[in-house]
């Protein structure tokens, strides 16, 4: 319990870099480089998402499986826990009326969570569990 504990602390922590790396990006492509905000958004998740992979592999889960054999279940990984997020989203605050910024709270913690177990069974899991 204390390792699910420890790496679970350490994808939150990996979380906030990477999404404040993804913020950085898209300011420097949209506001520095004049980039169309829609495909600067795009560069910040792309680079957000390649950081995560990489600090979540070597810090979180010290994984030291094949890089390659990786890289898909983890953006499978992510693509369902986002689809996940965006369900759950949508049924608080489109079928119980919850208020918008509680319910985005709430899905982030969805997404973290489904994000950590996803990555933990089907990418990371040669060595997630010593």
């Amino acid at each position: 319990m204390m390792v699910i504990a420890r790496q679970f602390i350490s994808w939150c922590g990996v979380g906030v870099i990477n999404t404040i790396v993804g913020l950085l990006v898209i300011v420097a492509l949209s506001a520095g480089l004049g980039w169309h905000y829609m495909l600067a958004n795009a560069g910040g998740y792309v680079c957000g998402v390649a950081l995560s992979f990489v600090l979540n592999r070597r810090f979180t889960f010290r994984d030291t499986a094949p890089m390659r054999a990786q890289i898909k279940p983890f953006l499978v990984v992510f693509v369902v826990a986002y689809g996940v997020q965006l369900v759950a989203l949508y049924a608080m605050v489109g079928l119980w009326h919850w208020p918008e910024l509680l319910a985005q709270a709430v899905a982030i913690g969805i997404y973290t969570v489904v994000g950590f177990f996803g990555s933990r069974l089907f990418v990371f899991s040669s060595l997630s569990k010593n």
